[in-house]
């Protein structure tokens, strides 16, 4: 599995960068050499790959203090509020076992 960029424009699948003096581009430029990584493998080795793209994860210390989409359903779902795009959201819990 390999988690895909989201830097790219869903109308065109172009990539979008930035300036390299923003370190948010080095993020998305190494979930690129990701991608392009299990597509060799695929391509070379036939070593099957998926390609996810994780918008949302979290975690046990996740707040929505940064605009993360999971905590702010909550506060919402909590206060009885409406819940924006609910119905458009897949939700899927991964637990690791240490």
């Amino acid at each position: 599995m390999a988690r895909a960029s989201r830097c790219r424009s869903p109308r065109t699948d172009d990539r979008v960068l930035g300036p390299t003096h923003k370190l948010r581009w080095s993020y998305a430029c190494g979930k690129a050499v990701d991608e392009c990584l299990a597509q060799a493998y695929w391509e070379q080795q036939r070593l099957p790959v998926t390609t996810v793209r994780c918008f949302n994860t979290c975690g046990p210390r996740q707040s929505g203090d940064y605009g993360m989409v999971i905590p702010n359903m909550v506060l919402r779902a909590l206060r009885n509020e409406p819940i924006p795009g609910l119905r458009r959201r897949h939700a899927i819990a991964l637990h690791s076992r240490r």
